[in-house]
């Protein structure tokens, strides 16, 4: 195989794959890239930036108050378990 020379979609400069890139992205049935070093590693820091944010922001957490005079009714009492009761035996005659 050959170098492959690409136009970054981003930055639109001209970079290349080399034969050993090439043979890594086939080994684990990947496309090759789209996108030249520079502008693959700070989208990847991009995107570790916008998760840190998200995991930096606590989630909203509404707050409610349940009146005092307000009462709950009593939970039903607890009906005793019922064994199922085998079917009779026919008997031979």
């Amino acid at each position: 195989m050959a170098n492959v020379y690409r136009d970054c979609i981003a930055c639109e400069k001209e970079f290349y794959i080399t034969d050993k890139d090439q043979d890594f992205y086939a080994s684990r049935e990947m496309t090759l890239p789209k996108r030249c070093y520079d502008c693959r590693k700070q989208r990847r820091t991009q995107k570790e930036e916008i998760k840190a944010q998200q995991a930096s922001q606590a989630p909203v957490v509404e707050e409610f108050f349940v009146s005092s005079s307000h009462e709950f009714p009593d939970p039903p009492e607890e009906q005793p378990r019922r064994r199922r009761q085998k079917p009779e035996r026919k008997t031979r005659d």
